[in-house]
């Protein structure tokens, strides 16, 4: 135990918005995200849309997550992976130079 935190007190939920900042903070710098981390901003948008301005278009970020602010928070990781999964290979949005190539996880490798 760390001061007055424990791990059994962790909520993932908090993640969110830093994950959201360090990811835009990114792509501020390299112009380029990894596709899994744009899934991941739109979902991040579609659970969040009260925060967006209000003159958002929210039309393509909800057909991407239809109805999501109904499902519980598992659930809304597991369309968050489904959806990641969907879009992995596609070709449009890997050939667009935006999307980044290099893996988000490194292997280690043996000598």
């Amino acid at each position: 135990m760390i001061g007055s935190c424990t791990l059994t007190a962790f909520n993932d939920t908090k993640n969110d918005a830093a994950l959201f900042v360090g990811w835009w903070d990114y792509y501020a710098v390299t112009k380029m995200l990894p596709l899994p981390v744009q899934v991941f901003q739109i979902w991040w948008y579609a659970t969040n849309e009260g925060k967006l301005a209000p003159a958002t278009d929210m039309v393509e970020i909800r057909g991407a997550f239809p109805d999501i602010m109904s499902d519980n928070r598992d659930e809304r990781k597991r369309r968050l992976r489904r959806t990641v999964e969907k879009y992995r290979d596609n070709k449009d949005v890997l050939a667009d130079p935006r999307t980044e190539k290099v893996p988000l996880c490194f292997s280690a490798r043996s000598p």
